[in-house]
């Protein structure tokens, strides 16, 4: 690494907490006498970021709970000096640039530094690779910086994380087996193949049908499944983006149901044979059928085999919420994952075409609807919406998305870390827990 970037990288962590390490956080507590808290707080993976969004009420409560009133007064008081000192709202990109268009001078440099710093603090210290002679710094790179004042990530404690992934997993589940039901009863309303013959098509009309291709678009879903499934192993936020596919995907299946029930088309293949005479006439022999399907998940690959659920392709929705969420968390470098995950993407709705298991409507339209709602959740989701003047706007209009957001503010970084980190931190908690209590009993 060279000179210059080592410097800058330095400068700008001592300049900015935002740009703070856990371990940086550790220094500024012992520093300003709080060293019985480290371990708690490198506990809780609480970097620069996450230390500027704490607030009185965070302090007080799980997972942190600190006991003492006098500590989360003094806590909280410098944890505001902290912002004031060094300027995260507004106007702080113009400071740091003009900073580092004057960091060969060395003179005002320090001026600066001692101006906006505290005493005792880390950031009244020498930043490391920075001397007199030193040439100077180049501008920050543009892709860095706004990442560093806007990115002001607010989390849930991990216990919040995993209720909200286990009620959108019962939403989802919801979603399935009402749409199984459905399908259950379009079955029954599909127009007489005889009378009603297939309808005109511009793709259908000009490709041949392909026996394999149906099945071979559930191998691309798995392959992605597994893939986005890694992804959710080993992802620092795995339970936040567990949760929001669920919630996206829940939704849209629950659209589905509409659609297939208002507008039966008529069978889009000659090779499909379409019986109303194959579930029965009772409601057990209903509800016998649409378990088969939730269970084995609409796939053909189990054995399942629906007609009338044209208007709009499941199989597409699911390829393509999973292309998105497997390049929304990784990183922007891992181009070669995002190319695959892209095509894969494509080719899949390319073979259910091929099947003539469905219209091109009811891809193209499957695509649109998951790809706009992915994209307008995170957009709302990045933008910390529920912190706006429209707050009370957006539980009336979106109340999955408030009920799943609140407390969640900023967009979440791609971070990696080992999948059983979070059950030392859930037993960490646990203990702290009982020894609160063991106190409180005393």
């Amino acid at each position: 690494v060279s000179t210059q970037s080592t410097g800058y990288e330095v400068l700008l962590r001592k300049m900015n907490p935002t740009n703070w390490s856990c371990s940086d956080v550790s220094n500024w507590l012992e520093e300003t006498g709080f060293s019985q808290y480290v371990s708690l707080f490198e506990e809780q993976n609480i970097d620069g970021q996450v230390l500027l969004c704490l607030s009185e009420d965070d302090l007080r409560s799980e997972p942190l709970k600190l006991s003492k009133i006098g500590d989360i007064k003094k806590i909280y008081n410098a944890i505001e000096q902290l912002k004031g000192n060094n300027r995260t709202h507004g106007g702080y990109l113009a400071d740091v640039d003009e900073e580092f268009s004057l960091a060969n001078k060395e003179d005002k440099k320090k001026k600066r530094r001692t101006s906006h710093s505290a005493p005792n603090s880390p950031l009244h210290s020498e930043p490391e690779g920075l001397h007199a002679d030193s040439p100077p710094l180049p501008p920050p790179p543009y892709h860095v910086m706004p990442t560093i004042y806007r990115n002001q990530l607010k989390l849930l404690p991990l216990t919040q994380q995993l209720k909200n992934a286990a009620a959108s997993f019962i939403y989802l589940g919801l979603s399935v087996f009402c749409t199984s039901m459905i399908m259950t009863f379009v079955h029954e309303r599909v127009p007489d193949q005889q009378q009603f013959r297939p309808l005109p098509d511009l793709f259908l009309d000009n490709i041949k049908h392909i026996e394999w291709a149906f099945k071979f678009t559930e191998i691309i879903a798995l392959f992605l499944l597994f893939l986005f499934s890694a992804i959710f192993l080993f992802h620092r936020y795995r339970f936040i983006m567990l949760w929001r596919c669920n919630i996206i995907m829940g939704t849209i299946f629950f659209l589905r149901c509409v659609t297939m029930v208002v507008t039966s088309l008529s069978v889009p293949g000659a090779h499909i044979k379409c019986s109303r005479s194959d579930i029965g006439i009772n409601l057990e022999d209903k509800l016998r059928h649409a378990w088969n399907i939730a269970s084995g998940l609409g796939m053909s690959l189990n054995g399942v085999r629906t007609c009338g659920d044209y208007m709009f392709s499941g199989h597409t929705v699911v390829v393509t919420i999973l292309n998105f969420a497997i390049t929304e968390y990784t990183p922007d470098h891992w181009k070669s994952l995002h190319v695959l995950s892209w095509v894969l993407n494509a080719f899949g709705m390319f073979v259910v075409l091929a099947s003539h298991e469905h219209y091109s409507i009811d891809v193209f339209v499957a695509f649109y609807i998951s790809h706009r709602l992915f994209l307008y959740y995170h957009s709302l989701a990045n933008s910390n919406a529920l912190r706006g003047v429209d707050k009370h706007r957006m539980y009336s209009f979106f109340p999955l998305f408030a009920m799943f957001e609140e407390g969640t503010e900023g967009r979440v970084p791609n971070e990696f870390e080992w999948p059983w980190k979070p059950i030392g931190t859930l037993l960490a908690q646990s203990r702290r827990s009982r020894e609160e209590l063991a106190r409180q009993q005393q």
